[in-house]
């Protein structure tokens, strides 16, 4: 599937992971799709005119955000109508947690 898809899958919400066959160990979570969160994308399936995809990418072994051009650390993500991305499960981390310090 590809971004587009996998929203559709999602029943037409952002909010899902992701991960690209090239990250290793880095995962993405999807924010926005042509500035929504949610409903029915415009256009034919399966790229809906490919509008922008704006995630937060975290490295998994320490759930640090990782900086992104865009505002706040988010970045655009690049080819999202291709299919080397996939859907993944993500347990995300306690934001309430203590911080371990050194």
């Amino acid at each position: 599937m590809n971004i587009y898809q996998m929203y559709e899958h999602n029943e037409n919400q952002t909010g899902f992971w992701i991960q690209r066959n090239s990250w290793g160990n880095t995962v993405a979570k999807v924010i926005t799709i042509g500035k929504r969160t949610s409903g029915k994308l415009k256009g034919r399936a399966p790229y809906y005119g490919n509008p922008n995809v704006l995630v937060e990418m975290y490295k998994i072994s320490t759930w640090e955000r990782l900086q992104g051009g865009e505002e706040e650390g988010r970045t655009l993500l690049s080819c999202p109508g291709t299919y080397k991305y996939s859907m993944v499960e993500v347990v995300e981390p306690n934001n309430n947690s203590e911080t371990k310090e050194e």
